[in-house]
């Protein structure tokens, strides 16, 4: 097994293929083993030297796909006579254990492409577990008996569906006049390729393809979770470079906007409510082309291919036409708690008081070292020595460790559970406390070591983030004590914290231990056990954001001595939305940014080509919130604000050239790294270039943000009404969508 590592993203390749020997066919089945939180797929072609490498980023439920090739001998495997799994015969998706923080990761179906197509791979084809494959809303299913057979008279029936998700994608058995129906809310979308073959559907997990739909062509979609990704994978030049679909719309207008994108809107109230990007066209090489254009004909939609890219590029090419909400979006595949110990579910945010009213958290995932960091359960890994499980006060859950005096000399402590850790790296230590302590300890241990044995010795350097607690104290309320530690004794393996109420002083002391924590990191984010997910929050850039002119303000809590500290290494991403590809790898862009390993802000632009500028808004070291501004106009340059004041500007040769990223991301990059790891608040784009003095008197008022005639988003994050993020409960995320751009009118607020 060889790993493809790409900006702090894993991709596992391909491990080895398997070949099955069916009964009385001559049918050979490749396998792939996929062992990350992203995915990555591989085919083999049988008539060339290389393996098409498909790799799969993983965005919170957006994937960007990149396609390379790489030499290998030639395939050992036979030609596969059939290699077609039509739906009835898919294998159901593996039964998993929801509690799993990996059980949520959308999955993408690997596949092999051998000289006769596609293959769909199930579950007992491969090593793939419960820890990659996890239950997903969107795993398409049959409302069809598994024991009826697909004939012509259910041909055109949409029986295969996802039940659950924020769209519903239902497809036929086999392709004809009917394919695809595509629902958002009462809004329907009919759309189907014209004159397809007749060919049967393969299905697995959430992916769908339709297998020489056209000579030499497969269609493929994969549902996601705030878009149905279709792709037209084309294995050798035909000659083909107008696709042809028919469209029939239900409670919905549509109309074509200047980046070239197709919006659909509530014939009511005019609100978006999808769209279908731009699309795209990458060969097998991972040369793109752009030269690819969606229009509206009597006949219907036409999707068009340069000809002569499509002449030039090296087969399998893939053409990605693909439709997406317009709505923001928020995932996190675990629970989580916030800063009073609550426990919020998968996939809701978590908000706190912020700037005005509440803000949002946006944070990495992280492991906690310490097995059984609250005693939830039982005392087990616990060392008492004058201490007990106790419910009188916990931070959260039910239970704490209650450290208590007896008016006695004796010693009255408690060991937490060991956390094995790294002799070598920093880690970020925490805890709370509640009550009234004689100590507090931090002791390394080798790997045999017990206690109150075995100690061989404390950090060298800790530093606390927080009142030192180590001298004893009184914290009337729970309280989190945070310390930075490293510099590890020799043969140190692991890690405990002792907190003592006696000391050998006689007293009375009682004090309350709760939600211990360990992390390989030189900061600290907030409590969780044993594991919380990436937390990944989009919103749309059709008919927010313009290449031509604009504006973007936000407000951030920023910790210079903590998560946007000069030890943190990673970028801090406040704003960002940029086209992610192999060359140039940014484009299109514009980011606000803590840069790694320093306390200093900026505002990234990036041009088509990938050109960058940045404005330097300068060092931030005193920890609260602050107000960013960004504004660009086309043909005159682009400007950075930091508390209303204009910090610096750039070139307009620097500013995007076109805003070809389908989402922006609020508090990481691209949903999988480079995390902000702190509260955002009061979030307003506008379709015009705020003026200085606006900016200023905006951040001089203290008061949340207005919205007005020019405001195209603006999201408060005050969890106070349901709906904007999902049609089934919702999120709390309170937005409001302005698409008068779109020159169908309308503005709303929920």
């Amino acid at each position: 097994m060889f790993c493809l590592k790409a900006k702090n993203l894993m991709v596992f390749l391909l491990a080895s293929l398997l070949i099955l020997s069916l009964t009385n066919a001559s049918c050979a089945k490749y396998s792939i083993a996929a062992e990350s939180d992203n995915a990555a797929s591989a085919t083999a072609n049988e008539q060339l030297d290389t393996v098409e490498i498909e790799e799969i980023y993983q965005d919170e439920g957006v994937f960007i796909r990149h396609i390379k090739h790489v030499p290998i001998s030639k395939s050992p495997f036979p030609p596969s006579e059939s290699n077609h799994t039509n739906f009835n015969e898919s294998k159901a998706a593996p039964t998993v254990d929801s509690s799993n923080v990996k059980a949520n990761i959308p999955s993408v179906a690997e596949t092999v492409y051998g000289n006769t197509g596609y293959l769909p791979l199930t579950p007992e084809d491969n090593s793939v577990t419960a820890e990659v494959y996890g239950a997903n809303d969107l795993i398409l299913e049959s409302d069809t008996p598994k024991d009826r057979s697909v004939s012509g008279e259910v041909y055109g029936e949409f029986s295969i569906k996802n039940k659950k998700g924020m769209y519903t994608a239902a497809f036929t058995p086999h392709s004809g006049s009917q394919l695809l129906r595509f629902s958002n809310g009462d809004a329907s979308l009919l759309m189907s390729p014209l004159n397809p073959r007749s060919v049967s559907s393969s299905v697995y997990q959430n992916t769908i393809t339709y297998e020489n739909i056209y000579p030499d062509t497969n269609i493929r979609y994969t549902l996601e979770s705030n878009r149905l990704k279709e792709d037209i994978i084309v294995q050798k030049y035909t000659g083909m470079s107008d696709f042809y679909f028919q469209l029939s719309v239900s409670n919905a207008v549509y109309d074509k906007n200047s980046e070239g994108e197709i919006c659909f809107f509530d014939v009511v109230t005019a609100k978006p409510l999808f769209y279908l990007a731009k699309p795209y066209a990458v060969d097998k090489n991972g040369n793109r082309c752009d030269l690819v254009t969606l229009e509206l004909t009597k006949e219907g939609l036409k999707l068009t291919v340069d000809q002569d890219w499509l002449k030039k590029a090296a087969y399998p090419i893939t053409i990605d036409p693909t439709i997406y909400l317009l709505d923001a979006t928020f995932t996190r595949a675990s629970v989580a708690y916030k800063k009073d110990g609550t426990q919020v579910s998968a996939n809701q945010p978590r908000y706190e008081a912020g700037k005005f009213g509440q803000a949002i958290m946006v944070e990495e995932g992280t492991t906690n070292l310490f097995n059984n960091p609250s005693v939830e359960s039982d005392n087990s890994g616990w060392y008492i020595d004058g201490a007990e499980r106790s419910s009188a006060a916990k931070w959260h859950g039910a239970y704490s460790v209650r450290v208590y005096g007896n008016g006695s000399s004796a010693y009255r402590r408690v060991w937490t559970p060991v956390a094995p850790i790294s002799q070598s790296g920093t880690h970020a230590i925490s805890f709370y406390l509640k009550g009234q302590w004689a100590n507090v300890s931090i002791q390394a241990y080798n790997a045999s070591g017990t206690v109150p044995s075995g100690c061989v010795g404390g950090p060298s350097s800790i530093t606390w983030l927080t009142t030192n607690p180590m001298s004893g104290g009184n914290a009337s309320t729970w309280t989190r004590y945070v310390a930075i530690c490293s510099g590890w004794p020799t043969n140190t393996a692991n890690v405990r914290v002792r907190v003592s109420a006696c000391d050998g002083t006689a007293n009375s002391n009682v004090v309350f231990v709760d939600a211990i924590s360990c992390e390989a990191k030189p900061y600290v984010t907030s409590f969780t056990t044993p594991t919380r997910s990436g937390e990944a929050m989009t919103i749309p850039t059709t008919g927010v954001i313009s290449a031509g002119q604009g504006s973007i303000e936000v407000s951030a809590y920023i910790d210079p001595t903590g998560v946007h500290s000069a030890n943190n290494p990673n970028w801090s991403m406040v704003f960002a939305m940029a086209d992610v590809q192999s060359s140039p790898l940014e484009k299109n862009q514009i980011s606000i940014r803590r840069i790694p390993n320093s306390t200093n802000w900026g505002i990234w632009f990036c041009n088509g080509d990938g050109n960058l500028s940045t404005v330097n808004l300068g060092s931030i070291t005193t920890a609260g919130w602050y107000s960013f501004g960004v504004t660009w106009q086309a043909g005159v340059g682009g400007s950075g604000y930091l508390n209303g004041v204009n910090k610096g500007n750039v070139a307009a040769s620097y500013l995007p050239t076109s805003i070809t990223a389908p989402v922006a991301y609020i508090g990481s990059w691209r949903g999988h790294s480079n995390y902000f790891n702190q509260l955002i608040d009061d979030l307003r784009i506008s379709n015009r270039v705020r003026t200085t003095t606006e900016i200023q008197a905006a951040y001089n008022s203290a008061l949340p943000l207005p919205v007005d005639a020019n405001t195209t988003c603006k999201l408060t994050f005050d969890d106070n009404t349901q709906g904007g993020v999902s049609d089934t409960g919702g999120t709390g995320i309170k937005p409001y969508w302005n698409y008068t751009s779109a020159s169908l009118g309308g503005g709303w607020s929920f």
